[in-house]
């Protein structure tokens, strides 16, 4: 399963509530049965949300739930104050080894604006420009990962029988995007080595954000006349997965050849997976072309 094998983007070296493994210390992933995954397809239909977040915290609740050290005692759990408006939500608390933990979730998919090199977080951004890493991280760290700090928060666990303070955690898994061509240069993606991570021989324009997993999974972003220009004379096929299917290291999505990519509606960014012949896959994001100078402006903003 994908989230059992995506690292995650940052670990205890960004933060001590970041985990350095997706699953509990110690345990391994769980084998799946056609009854679990049924199960599971059941989960996912009776929430019925088109948020990739949502069903990103599904599966988690899952494969949590499969475990024979560990058992879940609530997800999605709301918290209210004294005057029934909510303050949060408690993404997924569970019970391992006798201790009860509080996790955190959440899946990005960012890409890096070059600006002077700079390896600060607010130059990742979001494909749709609504979504800043450094604004993601200090939300997870000092809001949703406190929330049993607060009152109501406390409130709220004794409603669930869970007896405070509760040990917590951070998960952020996803993959980060650089930016694959210099306003000068053209590149053809047949000159790239591809792999599961992302990686080419071509020097990234971007450093990574600063105390990122150095093992995070990566992409790469261009823009749509990019797209058309480094395709030429290239053998590759392509997959246009949905964005639930982002989470599946095999998409179940149709291939395209080059032509057929390029006549695919463009006005939006696109998660494209890219194939050689003998398998390999490149990950990229493609933009409209004036999505750098847009990225651009959200990060700069300031707050």
């Amino acid at each position: 399963m994908w989230i059992q094998n995506n690292p995650p983007l940052f670990q205890q070296r960004a933060n001590p509530l970041c985990l350095d493994h997706p699953l509990p210390a110690n345990i391994q992933p769980p084998d799946t049965d056609d009854a679990s995954l049924a199960s599971l397809v059941g989960q996912i239909r009776t929430k019925n949300n088109p948020l990739l977040g949502i069903f990103y915290e599904t599966l988690w609740q899952f494969l949590l739930g499969q475990l024979e050290q560990t058992r879940v005692l609530a997800a999605n759990l709301q918290v209210n104050d004294d005057q029934q408006v909510t303050v949060g939500e408690y993404d997924l608390l569970y019970q391992y080894h006798g201790q009860i933990i509080h996790r955190e979730l959440a899946v990005k998919f960012y890409l890096g604006v070059p600006d002077g090199n700079s390896n600060r977080w607010c130059y990742w951004v979001g494909p749709g420009l609504r979504d800043r890493l450094d604004w993601k991280m200090n939300r997870l760290l000092h809001h949703q990962a406190t929330l049993s700090n607060t009152v109501a928060g406390r409130e709220t666990l004794q409603t669930q029988g869970i007896e405070w303070p509760v040990n917590k955690e951070v998960l952020i898994q996803g993959r980060l995007f650089y930016p694959l061509i210099n306003d000068d240069k053209r590149f053809s993606l047949n000159s790239f080595s591809l792999g599961n991570t992302g990686q080419s021989g071509v020097a990234d324009l971007l450093p990574p954000p600063a105390y990122c997993n150095p093992n995070h999974w990566r992409g790469f972003w261009l823009t749509t006349s990019q797209l058309a220009a480094s395709t030429r004379n290239t053998t590759l096929s392509y997959q246009m997965p949905g964005k639930f299917q982002w989470l599946n290291d095999r998409p179940d999505s149709p291939f395209f050849n080059r032509e057929q990519l390029l006549q695919r509606p463009t006005g939006r960014p696109v998660y494209i997976r890219a194939l050689d012949q003998s398998g390999k896959q490149l990950h990229l994001f493609v933009v409209p072309d004036d999505w750098p100078g847009k990225a651009l402006q959200v990060a700069r903003q300031t707050g």
